[in-house]
């Protein structure tokens, strides 16, 4: 089964230091509202193919325990946080994991309420428990209209960049991970690529949007972010047909080979390493 990516959320201690880190690179994201929890808000970048980065923080004056969505990832400062599939029925989905043998968190319903009054219905599905949580996805499906969920922002909107391409999920051991992925999602065998940039050790699976990096060391930011919060995304690429439009329009570091496609960073200290893009 081929993966759809929904979206991917991006937590950290201050929302507005978050959007700041994103404009300063170009990518300027649109207030989204606060959840109806009222714990949690959230700025979105929307593309035109209706996938978004969603960032997320506590609302004033709530601490990051109490967030409800993500709290370890929130107070850590931590960026990529977990990965969002869209799916047709959720109640659907959670009896296929259940039968292919994972434990499943909902259906449950969940809202935000815009700052035009519009409130916005999806119902949800987590897979997994303990660390394995955030390393699945979970699974969306829309109440209301998707459109109030998301739509493209000026930032992005017809330009270079086309979407949530993929993610890279940090992992202890590929392929343990692999086989997880392949018991639950009948994920092909990952593929090793050579010669990985920066402190990981990557292997991409044929057909999918996924990436797995194992640390090159004990010692390394990936062995460290490991430690802390367990497995699950390390960062986020966004897809573009044209690496050299997208240079040219967002502030990116020089690009990378990974295999056959060349990925290259946005070019500010909270994104570098955590969001690029790939062709």
């Amino acid at each position: 089964m081929r993966l759809t990516l929904d979206h991917v959320p991006f937590a950290g201690t201050d929302l507005d230091s978050l959007v700041a880190a994103f404009d300063s690179v170009g990518l300027t994201p649109e207030y989204g509202g606060v959840h109806g929890t009222g714990t949690t808000h959230m700025s979105v970048l929307g593309f035109d193919d209706d996938s978004y980065l969603e960032l997320i923080s506590t609302t004033p004056g709530t601490s990051a325990e109490a967030a409800g969505f993500w709290p370890e990832y929130i107070a850590a400062d931590a960026g990529p946080t977990a990965w969002c599939i869209e799916v047709d029925n959720p109640a659907t989905e959670a009896k296929r994991l259940i039968d292919a043998g994972a434990s499943v968190d909902g259906p449950k319903t969940a809202s935000r309420e815009r700052d035009d009054g519009t409130v916005v219905e999806w119902d949800m599905l987590f897979a997994g428990d303990g660390r394995e949580r955030e390393l699945l996805p979970f699974a969306i499906a829309d109440r209301t209209p998707k459109s109030r969920r998301v739509t493209p922002t000026p930032s992005v909107a017809d330009g270079p960049l086309t979407g949530v391409a993929a993610v890279v999920l940090g992992v202890h051991d590929v392929g343990e991970a692999s086989e997880l992925f392949r018991q639950l999602y009948r994920f092909p065998s990952a593929e090793p690529l050579d010669g990985s940039p920066r402190e990981w050790s990557l292997s991409r699976v044929p057909g999918q949007p996924v990436f797995f990096a194992e640390p090159s060391g004990e010692t390394s930011s990936l062995a460290r972010r490991l430690a802390e919060l367990g497995p699950g995304p390390c960062a986020y690429l966004l897809g573009t047909e044209s690496l050299e439009e997208a240079a040219a329009t967002y502030a990116l570091t020089d690009s990378e080979n990974w295999g056959d496609s060349s990925v290259a960073w946005f070019n500010a200290p909270r994104l570098d390493g955590s969001v690029g893009v790939i062709d």
